[in-house]
């Protein structure tokens, strides 16, 4: 089985009929240039009238065999968007608690043992927020990434019920 050579698709804005293969991974200024040299010959004319930056990457189709993988994935990273969520909102009710107990460090009261311990495992709890919510902030990121995933796929289906 012959392995097919990567392609990077353009089109123009004022043009959109008008799509340019070349060979590449991905869009760059050796791309680009590619481009402008095939538009050149296909419409000499309208290769004057723009320039590489006028160039629009035309996004890559989904291959439909991948499409159950990715979709398996995105739901994944969206499971585990909600999960984090929960943990980062459960764990800011406890730190906004721990709030309150380390304003007694910069009070004049004194501080009992019993205090101190607690704002100990407080500072614990809000290191765990701050880790979770770092987490959930990548998560987040991700989530998005699987969402236009999601979309895809979803709208590359049979529309049949």
């Amino acid at each position: 089985m012959g392995r097919r050579a990567k392609t990077v698709q353009y089109t123009l804005a004022q043009a959109s009929e008008t799509i340019i293969s070349v060979p590449g991974k991905e869009d760059s200024p050796e791309t680009r240039s590619l481009a402008m040299a095939e538009l050149e010959q296909l419409n000499p004319e309208l290769a004057q009238a723009v320039t590489p930056d006028d160039l629009v990457p035309v996004a890559a189709q989904p291959d439909p065999t991948a499409a159950e993988g990715d979709l398996g994935r995105a739901i994944k990273t969206l499971n585990d968007l909600a999960t984090l969520k929960l943990k980062v909102q459960e764990l800011r009710s406890e730190s906004l608690k721990v709030q309150a107990q380390i304003a007694l460090l910069f009070s004049n009261e004194a501080v009992s043992e019993e205090d101190a311990a607690k704002q100990k495992e407080g500072f614990k709890i809000l290191n765990a927020f701050a880790h979770a919510n770092g987490q959930y902030r990548q998560a987040k990121a991700d989530a998005e990434k699987a969402l236009v995933v999601l979309d895809a796929v979803l709208q590359a289906q049979p529309h049949s019920v």
